[in-house]
């Protein structure tokens, strides 16, 4: 799971790229999923570019054979999906963004209450705010996850 899913940024994307393209790590591993955050900067259009989209809960694309499953997580869990494919190479490395915060930009209140009463988070403080929002809204889907389990 990274941010650099999608994209090459940095320290951990070089790490990435170098080790998946590596003989020793396509001996030894059959799949590489990249999971990350779908964002304004790296999402449906941004992995098109690099890329394939074979998903997409936003677009109505539904060319994967877990379609059905993927639209079923994003209806259960109110967030958008795009699953694809990434370029790396001469590799294609399989590609999942999970929207972090709910369709429409909506937060949790419950996890905001909680977060308050637990740690005086001021939420309304940070609205708005791009980093806030991102990291607020994956605490929300590990937030959501928990309770369901």
């Amino acid at each position: 799971m990274t941010h650099e899913a999608v994209r090459k940024i940095g320290g951990i994307g070089a790490v990435l790229e170098g080790l998946i393209t590596s003989e020793a790590y396509q001996t030894h591993v059959s799949r590489t999923l990249l999971v990350g955050p779908l964002t304004p900067d790296d999402g449906e259009d941004r992995l098109q570019q690099v890329g394939s989209v074979d998903f997409s809960s936003r677009s109505g694309v539904r060319a994967s054979p877990y379609s059905r499953i993927m639209a079923r997580v994003s209806s259960d869990c109110d967030v958008d999906v795009v699953h694809g494919w990434r370029n790396l190479g001469h590799l294609q490395v399989e590609v999942l963004l999970v929207s972090p915060v709910a369709s429409g930009g909506r937060h949790d209140v419950a996890l905001k209450h909680q977060l308050y009463d637990a740690y005086g988070l001021e939420s309304d403080r940070y609205e708005g705010e791009p980093d806030y929002d991102l990291y607020m809204g994956i605490a929300r889907l590990h937030w959501r996850s928990s309770i369901a389990l």
